[in-house]
């Protein structure tokens, strides 16, 4: 709230005193002093209804944008105040969710910060646009260059370089060319989430040997209280999934059987329909079709054509009638 109050008081006074226009040089001092200045708390000390301020803030955008256009052939006057003015704004988008906006800022900010004073907000920024608005591009771009980053920005950035090898491998990013990122990241992962990334990794490189032995070591590490029901799910899944593809078949189908008994938010029904699959492998076509039918009157199309197929193709697969 209190980047948003203090945008909406830039926006409405850059409207008035018409000095601000003298020149590049005021207008950039005008803009600090704006964000120093006791008005803000005239708007944070006032109720006001969130949604009129996120409407006025909307209204007021174009303004506040605009100055995108005297910065830019100006980077010299920015100074360190001036810089951290620039990532208030960002910061601002941001946290209302406008990060098409915001990247426009975390660029001009990464672009006249020379030394790197706000380099971990500026790549952290970037990142968490990148995620937000799908441009994968961007994110892939930024992590090519993460050897050039310092420790220390790495280390404080854990959770977002973990967030992006998220987004990048349900991008389907090329599994190699994560690897090699994530050996030069790992140690700056949350220790929780580090094993789970090269988990999925591995699955990409359809090394599922090792998947599997690494799985195993997850379920078998991770505490009770750290697992939240994303990670229930990711293990669990991972754990079916990297059985089946590493021939531990046996190990699987009894866990699946009793699906039913799970409570993973919907990971009970995505499992339940891995069961029939497995008997077919088995050659349990039978016990397969019975499971597929039961499943279909649930609503899933999926089971109603594997019921059908196999129903269709009795006699070729000889389970009988």
């Amino acid at each position: 709230m209190k980047y948003l109050l203090s945008l909406i008081t830039i926006t409405a006074l850059l409207a008035g005193p018409q000095e601000v226009n003298a020149s590049a040089q005021k207008q950039f001092q005008y803009l600090n002093r704006l964000f120093r200045s006791g008005a803000v708390g005239d708007w944070e000390s006032s109720p006001s209804d969130p949604d009129s301020l996120h409407m006025v803030f909307r209204r007021n955008c174009l303004r506040l944008d605009s100055l995108l256009s005297v910065y830019t052939p100006y980077d010299t006057l920015s100074g360190k105040e001036g810089m951290r003015t620039i990532l208030e704004i960002a910061e601002c988008y941001s946290s209302l969710q406008i990060h098409d906006r915001a990247v426009e800022w975390w660029n001009l900010l990464r672009r006249i910060d020379r030394d790197g004073l706000f380099r971990k907000d500026e790549y952290g920024g970037l990142l968490q646009a990148g995620i937000r608005t799908g441009d994968l591009e961007m994110v892939r771009n930024l992590f090519n260059g993460v050897e050039f980053w310092d420790a220390s920005v790495k280390d404080s950035l854990g959770g977002r370089l973990a967030e992006s090898f998220r987004y990048l491998i349900a991008e389907n990013e090329d599994p190699d060319w994560l690897y090699g990122r994530y050996m030069m990241l790992k140690r700056f992962l949350p220790d929780v989430e580090v094993d789970m990334i090269y988990f999925s990794i591995l699955a990409g490189q359809d090394r599922w040997d090792e998947a599997y032995a690494l799985i195993n070591s997850i379920i078998q590490s991770i505490p009770a209280e750290r697992i939240d029901l994303e990670r229930a799910h990711f293990m669990f899944s991972g754990y079916v999934r990297a059985a089946i593809m590493s021939g531990h078949i046996e190990e699987v189908e009894s866990i699946l059987e009793r699906s039913t008994d799970y409570s993973f938010g919907d990971i009970s029904s995505r499992l339940r329909i891995l069961l029939p699959h497995v008997q077919i492998i088995k050659g349990r076509y039978a016990d397969s079709e019975l499971n597929y039918r039961e499943i279909c009157g649930k609503g899933s199309e999926t089971a109603c054509f594997w019921a059908d197929l196999l129903e269709r193709y009795r006699e070729i697969l000889n389970h009988g009638e």
